[in-house]
């Protein structure tokens, strides 16, 4: 029995670092394709105007779409991070665990992590309080972490970006899903600006078709 708890836990410890890996490389991949996009995006866009087989005013709707979409999918990804951080050190704080603050920080940082999120950081907490015979504070943990910290991701993301892109909110949640299984955690970003470019080119086309 304990050669199987053994073998679990070091194939889990693998996973989870092979993912914590993944993470942080495609994660520096990003901020560092989107630093540039911001500082050389209006040459993008103009190189782009001008490469597209299209009117210009045509161009500049989807190109403009783009950066739309862009803006708000990171704007909603950083104040779900904020919001997740926040209500983790709030919940930790009530439970009296040490270093409320940071712990709550910690799991902003990993709340953007596919699949897991912010269970790696409340979860061990939540063995440890286990662990100590507090099993009252380790089952309030665990139930505020998968049904309010958890659930905020998949309420509050998609509700703010499609407030700001007028996307359905059913829409972002699934191609933000999307995005992720295909991508990774570019899928945060990537699944609404493809789900929003696709609904501008039909939209356009629609405008095109209906001119004489």
């Amino acid at each position: 029995f304990a050669y199987g708890v053994a073998q679990f836990s070091y194939s889990a410890v693998i996973r989870a670092s092979e993912n914590i890996v993944n993470f942080v490389i495609s994660l520096l991949v990003m901020v560092y394709l989107l630093f540039f996009f911001l500082r050389d995006g209006k040459t993008i866009l103009d190189a782009c105007i001008e490469a597209f087989p299209m009117e210009d005013k045509h161009e500049k709707f989807i190109l403009d779409q783009f950066n739309h979409v862009t803006k708000a999918t990171i704007k909603g990804t950083f104040l779900v991070a904020l919001s997740q951080g926040f209500l983790g050190f709030i919940i930790l704080a009530l439970l009296n665990v040490q270093g409320a603050a940071l712990w709550g920080f910690i799991m902003a940082l990993f709340s953007i992590l596919p699949g897991i999120g912010t269970a790696i950081v409340w979860l061990p907490i939540a063995l440890v309080l286990f662990y100590k015979g507090l099993w009252i504070n380790a089952s309030i943990l665990i139930f505020s972490g998968f049904f309010i910290i958890g659930i905020v991701d998949n309420l509050l993301r998609p509700y703010l970006i499609s407030k700001e892109t007028k996307l359905p909110d059913y829409l972002v949640l699934l191609t933000t899903i999307g995005g992720i299984s295909l991508f990774g955690i570019s899928g945060f970003v990537l699944g609404p600006i493809i789900a929003a470019l696709f609904i501008s080119l039909w939209s356009l086309m629609k405008k095109m078709n209906a001119q004489p």
